[in-house]
């Protein structure tokens, strides 16, 4: 059965998007048992699901579109109260940090921090992947430390190489591909969050409630196929 704080609305025609109460950290616990329990058990018709760090968004067959609304209810309180075959447990990421980032200096000026103290706030918590967007394997980690929130640049960048550490508004983010981006650039990591070559299971290098810890380095010491373990 739901818990309370739990919602679900039709999100289009063909698609369910649940949003799990409980606050952030139960939150998060709860998306991945149900990431888990659907990849064990999906739906009939289910083609595809999308974890946030609160919400699960469930993309149905086309051919489903008019037994969706007699169904949903169902579908949702099964997935939320079905249990998983084992409990999550996430895996832990070590990724070496070269801390030489273009926006050391701007972010020091903002939050009245040192360098030294800034990466040292930067590197401790043991971070949680709360989702991946924006790009492809892109990770949104927390908690990142209050006194190191920041609104993005006035100016985004037009190009960002992969593998560039950042922090922007509550989350520690690394961007997984060459694109443009508005975070604060504070090093770069040699870790392969995003190998398209690779098959689908093994193409993402993390994955939501995974835990990732930031190691500062001055030059790599791994190679970044050795830099997780479960």
């Amino acid at each position: 059965m739901m818990a309370t704080g739990d919602t679900w609305r039709f999100y289009g025609p063909e698609a369910i998007l649940i949003e799990f109460g409980g606050g952030k950290a139960t939150a998060l616990r709860r998306v991945a048992s149900a990431c888990q329990a659907i990849s064990s058990h999906p739906p009939n018709g289910l083609r595809d699901y999308v974890p946030g760090f609160s919400k699960l968004l469930l993309i149905f067959e086309p051919s489903l579109r008019r037994q969706l609304p007699s169904r949903a209810a169902e579908i949702v309180n099964t997935i939320i109260s079905r249990r998983t075959p084992r409990i999550f447990k996430p895996r832990l990421h070590e990724l070496e940090v070269v801390y030489d980032g273009p926006d050391l200096e701007f972010v020091c000026e903002k939050t009245g921090l040192n360098l030294e103290r800034l990466i040292a706030l930067h590197s401790r918590p043991l971070y949680t992947v709360g989702m991946l967007g924006f790009s492809p394997g892109f990770p949104y980690l927390t908690p990142l430390d209050r006194r190191l929130h920041l609104g993005r640049r006035d100016v985004p960048r037009k190009w960002i190489e992969p593998g560039s550490v950042a922090i922007g508004g509550p989350h520690t983010g690394i961007y997984s591909i060459a694109s443009p981006g508005g975070w604060h650039l504070l090093g770069r990591t040699n870790a392969a969050l995003f190998v398209p070559e690779n098959l689908p299971e093994e193409m993402f290098l993390l994955a939501p409630g995974d835990k990732v810890r930031l190691r500062p380095v001055n030059e790599f010491s791994i190679s970044p196929s050795a830099s997780s373990q479960k």
